[in-house]
């Protein structure tokens, strides 16, 4: 696979040194709309309109793009060039297939630790068939995890003179490891519902992001040695284990950041705040408040028969238990959506709001 991807890395720079700009618009540059194209610049075309005219299926869209993209100056040494490079891409493509399948019969042995391996998110087969050719299937050889991570490079090196830390730049360990393992962990940064990818996203805030793919790529490297040392399935944390692991932290990093917008945050427990209308059923308090605010402004509000006496002589201001903060947006925001509340506890019968745009508040809150 990397020698095709050296080909095609040579393809692209034939074609930027003719100046034609085709992977700009083509994500596969030896697709099917791309192949045909290059055989046509081989085989003399050089006409743009012409060339574009090649495009197949979603490329048909794209042909304006795909003229300005061919305009080049495509002389007869690219011609030998490009149509060399194909060959050799040409004559590698069945022998990549007749190595994929003889490689998948000397591992049938090892199914079950391919299996093992493809159960850590971001481990497709092929990840697990070159950690399983590199590592193999006994753990024995590492007394640790921490000396596993040691050998493929993927630990801080040790740099110390006259007692100082130099640097911890990692060693060079098993670039194949290394380079399979942060491919995956650039593969979990795109997930979202397993511990590795809330992992990055946890680090990257303060490494940065490549950084935080070492350490997740280090991370699953700790993963695979357990599970072929344990001979057990991975079993995920859930991408809420940061947050579980320390409520206080994240409750500071939240209150921190709502300070930096300009808020003042004072934090209570859960039980000592009156509990929300939505969905809920709301306390008395709370339904004579916001029945109140819904009065207060002019809104038509009907009671259920026997619903009249929990309210009499229940105005702004007035409700003595519930005392909400003095936030004119959290009012405004609960008498918009008292209605909700009161028509689904069945208290209110009929609602009809009232014809103002905006209301004002000219109560204390």
């Amino acid at each position: 696979m990397q020698e095709r991807n050296r080909h095609i890395n040579r393809i692209h720079k034939i074609l930027e040194t003719a100046n034609i700009k085709l992977s700009s618009v083509v994500t596969d540059i030896v697709g099917k709309s791309a192949r045909q194209m290059l055989e046509a610049l081989i085989a003399g075309e050089s006409d743009p309109a012409q060339l574009a005219k090649l495009a197949r299926g979603r490329m048909r869209p794209k042909i304006a793009q795909l003229q300005q993209a061919l305009q080049g100056h495509f002389e007869p040494h690219h011609r030998f060039l490009l149509k060399e490079t194909l060959a050799h891409l040409d004559f590698r493509k069945p022998r990549v297939g007749q190595l994929e399948q003889e490689v998948a019969e000397r591992l049938s042995p090892f199914e079950k630790s391919l299996a093992l391996l493809m159960t850590i998110p971001g481990i497709s087969r092929r990840s697990a068939t070159i950690l399983l050719s590199e590592l193999g299937t006994d753990m024995a050889a590492f007394p640790s995890a921490a000396h596993l991570a040691s050998w493929v490079g993927l630990c801080p090196g040790s740099h110390l003179s006259a007692g100082k830390r130099r640097h911890g730049k990692p060693t060079k360990g098993n670039r194949y490891l290394r380079s399979v393992l942060t491919q995956i962990a650039w593969v979990l940064t795109h997930m979202s519902d397993n511990y590795l990818s809330a992992q990055f996203r946890h680090l990257r805030p303060r490494l940065g992001e490549k950084k935080a793919v070492v350490a997740v790529a280090h991370s699953v490297l700790v993963i695979v040695y357990q599970v072929l040392a344990k001979q057990e399935p991975y079993q995920d944390l859930g991408p809420d284990s940061f947050r579980r692991q320390d409520k206080e932290q994240q409750a500071r990093r939240f209150v921190r950041q709502l300070e930096t917008l300009g808020y003042r945050v004072e934090l209570a427990p859960q039980e000592e705040v009156t509990p929300s209308f939505f969905p809920c059923i709301p306390s008395v308090p709370t339904l004579s408040l916001l029945t109140a605010l819904l009065r207060d402004r002019g809104d038509s509000v009907c009671l259920r028969e026997g619903q009249n006496s929990i309210f009499e002589g229940i105005s702004l201001g007035t409700s003595g238990e519930f005392s909400p903060s003095d936030s004119r947006a959290w009012v405004e925001k609960q008498a918009e959506n008292a209605a909700i509340g009161l028509v689904q506890c069945g208290i209110v019968s009929r609602y009809r709001r009232s014809g103002h745009q905006r209301h004002r508040w000219q109560s204390s809150l």
